[in-house]
């Protein structure tokens, strides 16, 4: 698993890039909550997880297109997503239409 900073402005998230299957369908599940995960695909879930998650979706050029409090036991699959980031609640996040740039 790799760590990328994903920035704009003020925003700064450090995350860990799911880059196999497994690492995909564990997500978060089990690990700090203060961490965040960038996720290739089109759809998340959340089963499995005890706590809500804030999900992030980009497009291919990493532009915000939705944001939505994921709960526990549920999916999501934003439309026009091509990257999601699960974050913490409680952090602070884009806005719709930003675009976000990648480093690392």
């Amino acid at each position: 698993m790799r760590l990328l900073q994903l920035q704009q402005g003020r925003l700064r998230y450090e995350v860990l890039v799911a880059e196999t299957f497994g690492e995909r369908l564990r997500g978060l599940i089990g690990r700090p909550p203060n961490w965040a995960m960038l996720l290739p695909g089109r759809s998340v879930h959340s089963i499995g997880m005890r706590r809500p998650v804030m999900v992030v979706a980009l497009d291919a050029d990493f532009r915000v297109v939705e944001i939505e409090r994921l709960e526990p036991m549920r999916l999501c699959s934003p439309k026009d997503a091509r990257w999601l980031i699960e974050l913490p609640i409680g952090c602070e996040l884009p806005t719709k239409g930003e675009t976000l740039r990648i480093t690392g």
